[in-house]
């Protein structure tokens, strides 16, 4: 949610077209700390944004097929 809000913000814009969820696991050699909650988490405060009408379409990028089977059951599916 802080991330959406600062995006708002900084382009002076009311909502935004899509947002991806990008590398949801880290893998290593790729997250040089701690992630901050779970993919899932992540997933549901896309979801709130989508509801809340600041977010679009939400979508993925770098998943494997098991990551890609979960999310396409959730509550909103990815659009991208």
């Amino acid at each position: 949610q802080k991330a959406i809000q600062l995006s708002l913000e900084r382009l002076q814009v009311s909502s935004l077209d899509s947002v991806l969820l990008h590398k949801p696991r880290c893998w290593t050699g790729i997250c040089d700390r701690e992630p901050e909650g779970t993919w899932h988490d992540s997933w549901v405060a896309l979801e709130e944004a989508v509801d809340s009408g600041k977010v679009r379409s939400i979508g993925i990028c770098d998943v494997d097929n098991q990551l890609l089977d979960q999310l396409l059951q959730k509550r909103i599916p990815p659009m991208v």
